[in-house]
């Protein structure tokens, strides 16, 4: 139904009452294909929903389950696989709330396996700042000395 509906020119950035677009819904679930097919199909990853998100920054989350680490994992490894050089970059660099970076919210909320993809993926994104200077580093100690990791 989705490809369908795509090639009848639905629109693939239209938001709910939240400000979530199909593709912010596609990453929650974790719809691969679905993620691909709106990205192809011309969603903005950089939008975000009434909470600051962007789409691809809930792949960052993690539910303390480590399950769900590995399949927001497996998304982002996925749609980063899947996209043109450019948009991979941009996706690399999207910030939530105007600030956090992919790593810095993966620091944020603990998300070890999507931590060390991104710092494999792009090492210098270990070193990029939020306001305040804070690094992803500092923000995984503060993490740690808070016990939440």
């Amino acid at each position: 139904m989705v490809p369908g509906l795509l090639k009848i020119k639905s629109n693939p950035n239209a938001q709910n009452k939240a400000g979530r677009t199909p593709l912010h819904i596609a990453t929650e679930e974790g719809c691969l294909k679905c993620a691909i097919l709106l990205l192809r199909f011309g969603a903005d990853p950089s939008m975000l929903c009434g909470n600051g998100m962007t789409p691809i920054h809930t792949l960052s989350l993690s539910g303390k389950e480590g399950d769900l680490d590995k399949r927001n994992l497996t998304i982002l490894e996925g749609i980063l696989g899947e996209v043109d050089p450019s948009l991979r970059e941009k996706i690399l660099l999207l910030r939530a709330e105007g600030r956090l970076t992919l790593l810095h919210q993966a620091a944020c909320h603990g998300n070890v396996p999507v931590c060390r993809f991104l710092v494999k993926e792009r090492p210098s994104l270990a070193r990029a700042t939020m306001v305040g200077q804070v690094t992803p580093l500092h923000i995984a100690v503060m993490e740690l000395q808070m016990g939440k990791f």
